[in-house]
């Protein structure tokens, strides 16, 4: 993973630095730095955000899903 590679992924989820920062429990200065390349990142990293990809894709299935039945319900 590059450094335009994470930012490219939080502007992906329509992400501020403070919220991926929040998400991964670190300081908003250390999203901007690793964005930068100023600061190597830890290697638990490209899970975090494989996890945060899958979360969203099934909150937006599930979310599809529901719609779905309430639609049917009409």
């Amino acid at each position: 993973m590059t450094p335009a590679e994470l930012k490219a992924f939080r502007q992906e989820f329509d992400l501020t630095q403070v919220e991926l920062a929040r998400m991964l429990g670190v300081d908003v200065m250390t999203i901007s730095r690793w964005e930068r390349g100023e600061r190597p990142w830890p290697d638990y990293l490209p899970m975090a955000l494989n996890d945060l990809r899958r979360g969203y894709e099934w909150g937006l299935s599930n979310l599809n899903a529901e719609l779905q039945d309430l639609r049917e319900e009409d």
